[in-house]
């Protein structure tokens, strides 16, 4: 599902076309994105584009032609049948960033203080963190495990053994995982625990088989009170 937002300015005026999603930016639950024209300048030509992509079924989306009707007030008689709910939760999420004490740029910069934090106590462990550009950074955290055993290990047999020790994550192939950094900061003895973690789980591929490899998602079934949730 897609949304358009032609006209909107802001800090990223130097930008022709913008495209982000709710479900991590603004951490709405449900996936939908969205597409801003923050530069003036190619605003009009841009929305002339998306309009002739639409009317040619080479940009089909039931939402954006939902939603474009009811803005331009072009409502059709018959039209299919259309999701809603992800615009209910970008709704709820925004508003609940909007009633915030604080700028919405000072959850981002919590959730990244986090990240250099767990960066800083997972140094000597056998994960190197894969970290983007300063500019792209976001309140994800990748890494990689270290030895070849481990690597070869299947997604779900890697997010099960965090699972059991209390840690939600997101585990890929090739012995990746992938952290989500909460926006309250984290205290020292869930640090400390994530690190003992993860000084353990080399040990325990040493007596895993290898075995085929696909990818693994998967959301603690235990109370925010008891795990670590960083998925």
């Amino acid at each position: 599902m897609f949304a358009f937002t032609p006209k909107v300015g802001g800090p990223a005026h130097h930008c022709d076309f913008y495209l982000t999603g709710c479900h991590k930016w603004l951490r709405a639950h449900l996936p939908m994105g969205l597409a801003f024209c923050p530069r003036r300048r190619s605003q009009d030509s841009i929305a002339q584009i998306q309009r002739d992509m639409v009317h040619t079924c080479e940009l089909d989306d039931p939402l954006l032609a939902f939603t474009g009707q009811i803005e331009h007030g072009l409502q059709q008689s018959f039209t299919e049948t259309v999701n809603l709910i992800s615009l209910f939760s970008c709704r709820a999420a925004v508003s609940c960033q909007l009633k915030q004490p604080h700028p919405i740029e000072h959850g981002l910069s919590s959730c990244q203080a986090n990240a250099d934090l767990v960066c800083r106590a997972t140094r000597g462990t056998d994960w190197t963190p894969l970290l983007p550009a300063e500019s792209f950074r976001s309140a994800i955290l990748l890494f990689r495990a270290n030895p070849l055993g481990v690597r070869a290990l299947r997604a779900e047999r890697v997010r099960e053994f965090f699972d059991r020790r209390q840690i939600a994550l997101t585990s890929y192939r090739g012995g990746i995982i992938r952290l989500s950094m909460p926006g309250q900061p984290l205290t020292a003895l869930h640090v400390a625990h994530l690190r003992s973690v993860l000084h353990k789980i080399p040990e325990s591929a040493e007596t895993t088989p290898a075995i085929n490899l696909r990818n693994s998602t998967a959301i603690s079934k235990r109370s925010p009170a008891q795990a670590l949730m960083l998925q």
